[in-house]
């Protein structure tokens, strides 16, 4: 009877360590994708600061913004994340487009448009890599919350992590209430 209960206590201690094992590899590969979108959003985000400072330059050799309160030379010193570097660049790329949209003259600068699709361009890159960042988010946050994996995450200590729109936690809520 012994010899039984031994066994099966032994079994009872291999399955939860493979759910263990099994539950940290899960975390671990999707924090992979996690940490693919950072850098992507980094390298995007360094390019957009760029183009913005290049078509800030083109904008003001034909009109004066100094009113529009842009300073991307100050803004590059800060240590910013990249959810407050995404906000801000955001903020600087509407004030930069209304100040074109209002102004003919600068409408039709051949430079200007060039820099403004290459910008386009590199925003439809960051929303792509944004959405893959706030899916895999999204996926993690299930994972570390789910009934199996629970435990190896807070002994691990995986925490939740923020995503890049309130869209998303809107989701994520909805589906860890499921």
């Amino acid at each position: 009877m012994l010899k039984y209960i031994i066994i099966a206590a032994v079994i009872v201690i291999l399955l939860i360590v493979l759910s263990f094992i099994s539950s940290k590899k899960k975390i671990e590969r999707i924090m992979l994708s996690v940490n693919e979108a950072i850098t992507n959003i980094d390298v995007l985000l360094k390019k957009k600061l760029e183009l913005l400072k290049t078509l800030e330059g083109l904008v003001k050799a034909k009109i004066d913004i100094n009113d529009l309160n842009i300073d991307l030379e100050k803004l590059e010193k800060e240590e910013l994340d990249a959810f407050q570097l995404n906000d801000r660049l955001k903020d600087i790329h509407n004030d930069l487009f209304k100040a074109i949209d209002m102004n003919k003259k600068v409408n039709k600068n051949k430079k200007i448009i060039d820099c403004l699709n290459e910008l386009n361009d590199n925003e439809e890159d960051l929303f792509g890599v944004l959405k893959f960042y706030n899916d895999s988010v999204v996926e993690y946050n299930r994972i570390i919350s789910s009934f199996g994996s629970r435990l190896p995450a807070l002994l691990l200590r995986f925490r939740k992590l923020e995503f890049f729109s309130n869209e998303k936690r809107e989701i994520f809520e909805i589906l860890k209430n499921k």
